[in-house]
């Protein structure tokens, strides 16, 4: 989520309505601090880093309300998203054949 907000943030600054970028990170950090406080004595250290990503999905979905929900999932709905989503998964099942083959080759 913080790499896509990163992006719709961005936008949000160059729309010259940095007060709102403000408060999207008030309500992150202070749902952040919240669910540190609550995971921390139940989780431990994982438990922070679980109340970092909620509220980095908590940042996220503010941020995308303001740009827009319609504006964001019509990103999806081109000929290009399918292209990239399938050449990536060509990429990892051939990123995994080439690991089996190092992997294999470590053993000689």
């Amino acid at each position: 989520p913080y790499g896509l907000n990163k992006l719709f943030s961005l936008w949000i600054y160059a729309n010259q309505n940095q007060i709102l970028a403000a408060k999207i990170s008030t309500y992150s950090l202070i749902s952040n601090i919240v669910l540190s406080i609550i995971f921390i004595f139940f989780l431990k250290a994982a438990g922070l880093a679980l109340a970092s990503s909620l509220a980095g999905f908590v940042l996220f979905v503010f941020t995308i309300k303001e740009f827009g929900f319609r504006e964001f999932f019509s990103f999806f709905e081109t000929k290009k998203v399918f292209i990239f989503i399938l050449t990536i998964s060509i990429e990892i099942v051939l990123l995994l054949i080439l690991k089996r083959f190092i992997y294999m080759i470590d053993l000689l």
